[in-house]
Order: C-alpha cells, then sequence, then structure tokens
C-alpha cells in the first residue's frame, strides 16, 4: 500500500468505525507519522520551463542561477539543479566569451650597436661543478 493508500484506509476506518488513530495505523500497518504528513504541491516543470523561458527572454546576458534566484523571487519552488536540467532541456546557454586577439606589433629588429656601450645584455648561467654543486654567474656582454 503507498502512504496516500494507507491515509485513506485509517481516514476511513476512523470515520466508520469506533476506532482511535493509534489503532487504525496499527491494523493498516502505517506509521503514525504517514497521518501527519502534508502533501506538498510543487509546481510542475512545464509551468516552471515556461517561466524560465520568459526570464531568459527578457534577461538574455542572465546564466541559470541568476535566472534561477529570479524564479524563486517569484515565488516558485525551485532548487538550483532543477533550474539547471530545465535551462539545458531548454536548449539556453549564454555564449562564451572568445578571447580578445591582440594584433601583435609588426617585429623590427633594432639596428646593430655602432659604437662601445651602446648596447648591453645580460643573463644567468646555470652549471654543476664536478662535485656535483651547482652554480649561478651573471654573464653581461657588451655588444
Amino acid at each position: 500500500m503507498t502512504p496516500v493508500q494507507q491515509r485513506a484506509a485509517v481516514t476511513q476506518l476512523t470515520t466508520q468505525h469506533p476506532l482511535s488513530q493509534r489503532r487504525a495505523c496499527r491494523l493498516v500497518g502505517a506509521d503514525r507519522s504517514t497521518m501527519r504528513y502534508q502533501v506538498h504541491t510543487v509546481p510542475s516543470a512545464p509551468v516552471i520551463a515556461e517561466r524560465l523561458l520568459a526570464l531568459a527572454a527578457l534577461r538574455p546576458r542572465f546564466g541559470y542561477r541568476r535566472l534561477g534566484v529570479l524564479l524563486r523571487r517569484e515565488g516558485h519552488v525551485v532548487n538550483h539543479k532543477r533550474v539547471y536540467r530545465l535551462y539545458r532541456a531548454a536548449g539556453l546557454a549564454l555564449r562564451r566569451k572568445r578571447r580578445k586577439r591582440v594584433a601583435s606589433a609588426t617585429r623590427v629588429i633594432p639596428p646593430a650597436p655602432t659604437r662601445v656601450n651602446e648596447g648591453w645584455a645580460m643573463d644567468f648561467v646555470y652549471d654543476t661543478l664536478a662535485t656535483g654543486r651547482r652554480i649561478r654567474m651573471l654573464t653581461v656582454v657588451d655588444r
């Protein structure tokens, strides 16, 4: 028996026969907490999906998270997982932003130095000694 059927059977027993709710539950084989349970009415998916599409049309830059917030503000009982499932089922998705390609400047080779101290270059050089110890040197070149 489903809980709905159990509730109906207990209600019928208590109204038609002089039985307590506790005894009727025991006869039916239902927990007494089954009688106290109130069914929550959750709006069906098409209603929420329809509203989600309308909100997405009004706010094309909003993703499913922000649209879910708007739905909850309107009073719909939805969590982020349901909103995401309906969002993807409706074929909605924010367009991914493409990375801007910065045009590289044309590479110009600098002119060769014509006199002393006009151009310098330096770099670190690493090496290993015969003992296994590493050394690091700063090399400076005057071009």
